[in-house]
């Protein structure tokens, strides 16, 4: 089972903040001065009007992994980010970069030591719907939400946030209260992160180098860190969470709290663009943001336009993925593929 509809909310929102990726506000207001409903060109990466970008890509990516029920999903995903990676995506983040050149599920713990145990970016939380979308729920949404993004991002911040997602897309699907789920999803997440997190990670094979052997060496290191870095994270989703359902913006950045924050800030519009358009067009990292929300207003079962769900694309070619095939396309070759 693939839910369409939150992936092609994904998607929409990820072609949509394509163009305006890296602008400023101002720069954004100055090329499209009436706004647009619409795709437009003008992404600097290249990408053409309707074509999604990374956030979509490693998406699909991730549901490729979980498609293959033949295998684990750690090992599976991480194959498939792996073969991405390798095909020259123009806008892979250096995060996620660094982490998949390891070829090993350790990478993402190795690429956050070496940053001092402070790299945040919002390259897992741009994905963390897939599991969700692949239809699991409960304990194993979680878990898999969790271990799939330690891969490149195993940062307590961007695994709670990613969780915080995850868990808020099944609430929604039994409640119109966003900020009462929002507010549950938060306090689930972060006890999850904290109680549970490491240890789930440690089973799950995070700590496994290229051949499979225990890295020793960076699991002790990591958990020397983890306890500090549990808590502080815990605090600043706490605080990412509360500001944005005061209908607080912060920065448009890369920084995963901010992309939350951004994100559940219009999370109750009462259209998808009303959730998804206000990121697009303020630029940074538009295309995220609105990836994010769109998954959120997909969550929520607001109606997509019929014309951008119809017509947005893949946006790369690599693996078994064509450039040009629509979203709608793609999802139902992963489906028929794995019937």
């Amino acid at each position: 089972m693939i839910d369409l509809h939150t992936l092609l909310g994904l998607a929409i929102g990820d072609a949509l903040g394509a163009p305006t990726e890296f602008k400023t506000a101002a720069e954004v207001q100055r090329r499209w001065p009436d706004g647009f409903t619409t795709f437009q060109p003008g992404s600097p990466f290249g990408f053409a009007a309707g074509e999604a970008t990374d956030d979509t890509q490693m998406t699909l990516a991730t549901l490729s992994g979980l498609q293959d029920s033949a295998s684990p999903p750690v090992p599976a995903a991480l194959r498939h980010f792996i073969t991405w990676n390798r095909s020259g995506p123009p806008d892979v983040g250096r995060q996620t970069h660094t982490a998949l050149l390891a070829r090993a599920p350790v990478g993402g713990w190795v690429t956050w030591l070496a940053e001092g145990g402070d790299a945040a970016g919002n390259g897992g939380l741009m994905r963390a719907a897939a599991p969700f979308i692949h239809g699991l729920r409960g304990e194993s949404l979680r878990r898999v939400t969790l271990s799939t993004v330690a891969l490149t991002h195993p940062d307590p911040r961007c695994l709670i946030s990613s969780v915080l997602l995850a868990d808020l897309l099944e609430r929604l699907q039994t409640t119109g209260d966003v900020d009462r789920a929002a507010r549950a999803a938060t306090d689930a997440a972060i006890t999850y992160v904290q109680r549970s997190g490491l240890d789930h990670l440690t089973e799950d094979g995070l700590f496994l180098d290229r051949d499979a052997r225990d890295d020793t060496r960076t699991r002790t290191l990591v958990a020397a860190r983890w306890p500090q870095a549990v808590q502080s994270a815990a605090e600043a989703a706490h605080a990412c969470v509360t500001s944005a359902l005061q209908g607080k913006r912060t920065t448009p950045s890369g920084y995963t709290l901010d992309t939350l924050q951004n994100a559940l800030a219009t999370g109750t519009g009462e259209t998808y663009l009303d959730v998804v358009l206000p990121h697009a067009l303020r630029g940074g990292d538009s295309d995220t943001t609105a990836a994010v929300a769109g998954a959120l207003a997909g969550g929520r079962r607001l109606p997509l336009p019929d014309d951008l769900a119809a017509t947005v694309r893949v946006g790369h070619t690599w693996g078994d993925w064509q450039r040009q095939w629509t979203v709608q396309h793609a999802a139902q070759r992963l489906l028929r593929a794995h019937a």
